[in-house]
């Protein structure tokens, strides 16, 4: 009877065939250098999907400097010139570590062509990752890389590698400029400069 009612629950959603790109990550905060990717990514999926991480696994010891609405309200600030992405909560609603398998799982009863992106530090860490063959087994992954990067082989896969330059911009030197009183103003969007100085975040002292 449960499996019916699975089944049933199944029929009722709608499955978007659509090209779709996963971007997750801290945003801690969203900088110029994740906006050059999002407006690549753009340009080859039918839709971009931001997902900040609640918690990072690889991070527990260090959590987001300031809080999820704050975050949050960044990525739209930063998104309202990009169309065809968008926001999604869903790791931060679940609350504890965010799991991609897990978010992958969830997001593929939507998505029937959803691909991963990260980065090509994840990319060369990737097997820490929890349950990583299971994400290589699930999606296609696509990986962040300078023209100058190595690219290693993982499971003998081939992997989607999307060169762009320009990209040595993280939020580690946004945060420590904000600290010594350094302009941030073409590191990040005009609205999230904005936004950062109204609320005073990443204040330390």
């Amino acid at each position: 009877m449960v499996l019916l009612w699975e089944n049933f629950l199944q029929m009722l959603i709608k499955i978007d065939n659509s090209r779709v790109a996963l971007f997750g990550g801290s945003f801690d905060p969203i900088h110029n250098g994740h906006i050059i990717i999002i407006n690549h990514l753009v340009d080859q999926f039918d839709k971009v999907i931001i997902m900040p991480a609640n918690i990072s696994p690889h991070k527990t010891g260090t959590p987001p400097r300031v809080s999820n609405d704050h975050r949050c309200n960044m990525i739209r600030l930063a998104l309202k010139t990009i169309p065809g992405a968008e926001i999604s909560t869903y790791e931060i609603d679940k609350n504890g570590p965010s799991y991609t398998v897990e978010t992958i799982q969830y997001l593929r009863k939507f998505y029937s062509k959803l691909e991963l992106v990260i980065g090509y530090d994840q990319y060369v860490k990737f097997k820490q990752w929890y349950k990583w063959q299971k994400i290589i087994d699930s999606v296609n992954v696509n990986v962040i890389a300078r023209g100058d990067s190595i690219i290693p082989k993982i499971n003998n896969k081939i992997y989607n590698f999307i060169q762009i330059e320009n990209l040595d911009i993280s939020s580690t030197m946004i945060r420590k400029n904000i600290n010594n009183n350094k302009s941030i103003r073409t590191l990040v969007p005009n609205l999230v400069e904005r936004y950062i100085l109204e609320h005073d975040l990443y204040k330390t002292s």
